[in-house]
């Protein structure tokens, strides 16, 4: 049985020293602003993407990973004697997915490309699965069996801080966007068969948000319905948010199980500062 190497692409939002530790390679997507192309968690961060959307007053554009540089990583590790799983950002939202395929089918059936029907962190956590999986000795074929009982049990709901980048995004209309800031909305969104679906539209501050996300995890929670390996809290450039959720999912949970993550610049770019999100799989 081959060793197992696990790739993912860089909106999975795990700190680079994470995925060090996982030993899980990264594939950078790109960003474009002000005529420049970055690699997303290489070459820019959220806090330097934030300046640049000031500066040039310009929404970053994102490109997916191209079929030749999936098909030169997975070689790299098919010749090193490596089984390769890679999972990416959602197949409906990137063209990532289809590039890693159709890398894939040149190497005989020893690349994997699992569809995470997801985005960020909710990312991250099948990834964490994926790495205990190989741990305990699994597997490519295995690991992706197991995989295929998980995914469709991971739960990502974030909030926005601003609708700003979804209109200039041209993801609302321009009535929605201002009444959504008439009326202070704050639209809670969750992911749901791979697409991005509006849950609630709360008004008033984004406290009062963050308080409907936490209650309505800890409703999971108290019917038992959480996996506590790992609870995700990801977000973009708002540590302070991320600090309140913690320490409100730290008075009914054990802290252990709860990991802080920070958006990279690709999910940044489609949701803006300020976005907020709990992850977590169910049981």
């Amino acid at each position: 049985m081959n060793p197992v190497k696990i790739i993912t692409d860089s909106t999975c939002d795990l700190s680079l020293e994470t995925l060090k530790k996982l030993d899980i390679d990264f594939l950078p997507l790109n960003v474009i602003i002000g005529g420049v192309t970055y690699r997303d968690c290489v070459d820019i961060t959220p806090e330097k993407l934030f300046k640049l959307v000031e500066e040039h007053d310009e929404l970053p554009k994102t490109s997916a990973i191209s079929p030749a540089k999936c098909y030169e990583t997975f070689k790299y590790y098919i010749d090193l004697g490596f089984d390769v799983i890679f999972m990416g950002l959602d197949s409906k939202i990137s063209s990532t997915y289809q590039s890693a395929v159709s890398a894939s089918q040149e190497f005989d059936g020893r690349v994997h490309v699992i569809d995470s029907v997801n985005l960020s962190s909710a990312i991250g956590l099948q990834l964490l699965k994926m790495a205990h999986f190989r741990d305990e000795g699994l597997s490519a074929d295995q690991i992706v069996e197991k995989m295929k009982e998980i995914t469709p049990k991971v739960q990502c709901s974030f909030a926005l801080k601003t609708m700003n980048y979804l209109y200039k995004g041209g993801r609302c209309s321009g009535l929605t966007f201002f009444i959504g800031r008439i009326l202070h909305l704050h639209p809670i969104i969750r992911m749901e068969e791979g697409t991005l679906k509006v849950h609630k539209t709360p008004r008033g501050k984004t406290i009062k948000v963050l308080d409907i996300m936490i209650r309505e995890f800890k409703e999971a929670y108290d019917a038992n319905n959480v996996d506590l390996g790992t609870v995700m809290i990801t977000h973009a450039c708002t540590p302070e948010y991320a600090d309140y959720i913690y320490g409100k999912l730290s008075e009914f949970m054990d802290p252990k199980h709860i990991m802080v993550t920070v958006a990279g610049c690709v999910i940044s770019s489609h949701c803006g500062p300020g976005c907020i999100g709990i992850l977590y799989i169910e049981k």
